[in-house]
């Protein structure tokens, strides 16, 4: 019985650290969506940005081009199937504000999440260190 419990255990701290792996990715996705919506809202906040002398815009695959002068009054928004969608200037900065505060409401709820799953597997580690002092099965702490 003792042992059964044992594997049990084992299994519980698997499951726990591949749902902490997972947190964890999330996490670095939201993060980096969020570093990326951040450069582009100071970018449509910036209203000298059509007389600066020299502007770096992208044009996919990390390539980026020297421009003079952009101004622009629409910004052009991906809806998916290489379908745009013209959204005014002021409208696209809101739009991406506001995605910006879903991003960090969803991070949040994340970080606490990631904190309950560590003390779980720690707890579930220490459990496992405790009872006679070896483990079956395959923990990778």
């Amino acid at each position: 019985m003792e042992n059964d419990q044992k594997v049990n255990i084992v299994d519980e701290a698997n499951y726990a650290k591949v749902l902490l792996d997972s947190v964890n990715d999330q996490i670095a996705r939201l993060e980096r969506a969020g570093e990326e919506l951040s450069s582009t809202l100071a970018i449509l906040r910036d209203d000298g940005i059509g007389v600066s002398k020299d502007v770096r815009v992208s044009i996919g695959s990390g390539i980026f081009v020297s421009a003079k002068g952009i101004e622009f009054d629409k910004v052009l928004f991906p809806l998916g199937s290489g379908v745009l969608k013209e959204e005014p200037r002021e409208k696209a900065r809101q739009m991406i504000e506001d995605n910006l505060k879903d991003i960090q409401g969803s991070l949040n709820s994340l970080y606490v999440r990631k904190k309950d799953v560590e003390t779980r597997y720690e707890s579930l580690l220490t459990i496992l260190q405790n009872s006679s002092g070896k483990s079956t099965g395959t923990v990778n702490a």
